[in-house]
């Protein structure tokens, strides 16, 4: 369906237990319809043609095309998970503002216990979303793959990613 709303679903999942045994049958088992129809509801209100952020309400449809609204995610973790967020531009600097800032996004969802999300892509534009969270340690759910892995600084830094056909790092939303 959508990585963005697979991502803001698992999100919501983590930290919201009512909310997670509402997708999930026998025991920690997710129910692949109710987690789609949950997908789709998310897309609906992420990529609305109105979209109200942090009071604003902006009038920027953002085409499915595109996948998850940055803006709509925003607001959408913040409902979610009831934190505020921030975004880090990841995007623009050679490799040592890319570690800085990679050290930055990990610190904040270690350090909150929330989710964030992070936006990879190519030279020219975001594409995929993918999901940072912290337990024991910090793990990315790649929902391209249906996967959860180990982020790897090197990979990040050198902007070689592979998520979800994707390489470059945008940006994250990261709780505040």
């Amino acid at each position: 369906m959508s990585c963005g709303a697979a991502c803001l679903t698992v999100a919501r999942m983590s930290v919201d237990p009512d909310y997670a045994a509402h997708l999930t049958s026998d025991g920690d088992v997710v129910d692949p319809a109710a987690f789609a129809a949950q997908e789709r509801a998310i897309l609906a209100r992420t990529n609305a043609f109105r979209v109200r952020s942090r009071g604003v309400l902006h009038d920027l449809g953002w085409p499915s095309f595109f996948g998850t609204s940055p803006w709509g995610a925003l607001e959408e973790l913040e409902w979610g998970t009831g934190r505020r967020y921030g975004v880090v531009p990841l995007r623009f600097g050679d490799d040592r503002v890319r570690a800085r800032a990679y050290d930055e996004v990990l610190l904040s969802t270690v350090r909150s216990r929330a989710p964030a999300l992070l936006y990879v892509g190519d030279r020219v534009l975001p594409r995929h979303v993918t999901l940072l969270s912290a337990g024991e340690q910090i793990v990315l759910y790649e929902p391209a793959a249906g996967v959860v892995v180990e982020p790897r600084r090197e990979r990040f830094t050198s902007r070689s990613l592979a998520l979800g056909g994707w390489d470059v790092p945008w940006f994250a939303l990261v709780p505040r």
